[in-house]
């Protein structure tokens, strides 16, 4: 069953762009604060990290990463469009699925 397209949802080939998924342990913040300083602002293309973490503490890494790029940071939350040029970060405690809505 498809999935209804969010309030703010755009058609498909003004959306076009690459989604990159990073993927690290607790220990991965260095290594992603490394990718952010090699890359140039506006890539065009949107950044979601998972990041294996301790459900029990709260998360800095949306603090941390933003010290280290003008790349807006956002905790991505239910039906939220996925954006170029920003960072989206898994909350803690839940599974995350990026989809792509097509008229």
């Amino acid at each position: 069953m498809a999935m209804p397209a969010p309030p703010d949802a755009e058609p498909v080939s003004r959306r076009d762009f690459y989604v990159v998924g990073i993927g690290a342990s607790a220990g991965g913040l260095d290594a992603f604060t490394e990718i952010l300083r090699a890359l140039p602002p506006g890539t065009g293309m949107a950044f979601v990290v998972i990041q294996h973490l301790s459900p029990d503490f709260r998360s800095l890494m949306d603090e941390l990463i933003s010290r280290h790029s003008e790349t807006p940071v956002v905790i991505a939350e239910d039906n939220m469009s996925v954006r170029a040029n920003h960072i989206y970060l898994m909350p803690p405690r839940k599974q995350m699925i990026v989809g792509r809505w097509m008229a």
